[in-house]
């Protein structure tokens, strides 16, 4: 049986300029992959993308926040909760496991522009 950790995160910023940050690892008996990715598009350049194969730190959910920091990939990020976070749990079983997917979005209905 395999374990898949992943994050997604992304902002655009009120210019413009559109982030977007993946990170995971990949759980297989003993072996352990780490994958790390951003893309950067800035506002009148072309966009970056950075990505790794070596382990980073996994994005934490701290103060009411998400943080990221990968020094490998020159990431030092926080994200704050606009509004309330709904979260919820899903399992799925799938032949010999049993995949698990946990959600933690952000609450849109009722903001005025969402």
């Amino acid at each position: 049986m395999f374990v898949l950790s992943k994050w997604y995160c992304d902002c655009v910023s009120d210019e413009g300029i559109a982030f977007v940050g993946y990170w995971a690892r990949l759980r297989w008996g003993l072996l352990a992959i780490p994958y790390a990715a951003t893309l950067l598009k800035p506002l009148d350049d072309c966009t970056r993308e950075r990505r790794s194969l070596r382990e980073c730190a996994e994005p934490s959910l701290q103060d009411g926040g998400l943080r990221w920091e990968c020094q490998r990939l020159g990431i030092r990020a926080a994200w704050t909760a606009g509004v309330p976070a709904i979260q919820g749990s899903a399992s799925y079983h799938i032949r010999r496991g049993t995949y698990r997917w946990w959600t933690d979005t952000k609450a849109r209905r009722g903001i005025p522009g969402s």
